[in-house]
């Protein structure tokens, strides 16, 4: 995952984690989410969410269009 602000000698910034700031914890999930839906689509299953105050599931490639999407927002919103 990488190096805590800890380990480098920062100041955690508020909100973190153990640590970590509040981008290295979004990287970390973000990653695990990742390696979650190929996992899925690698094994033919489908995926578990929480969706609209239920449990569904849909198919990895349904999830990874989330994924994307997410991943679209987030790049749109970080500052330069």
């Amino acid at each position: 995952m990488g190096t805590s602000n800890v380990e480098k000698g920062d100041a955690p910034q508020k909100g973190g984690f153990m640590g970590f700031s509040p981008d290295e914890v979004l990287d970390a999930l973000h990653e695990a989410a990742w390696d979650a839906q190929r996992l899925h689509e690698k094994h033919g299953v489908p995926m578990v969410i929480w969706r609209d105050g239920k449990v569904a599931e849909i198919s990895p490639a349904e999830f990874k269009e989330i994924l994307e999407a997410a991943q679209r927002r987030r790049a749109e919103t970080k500052p330069r």
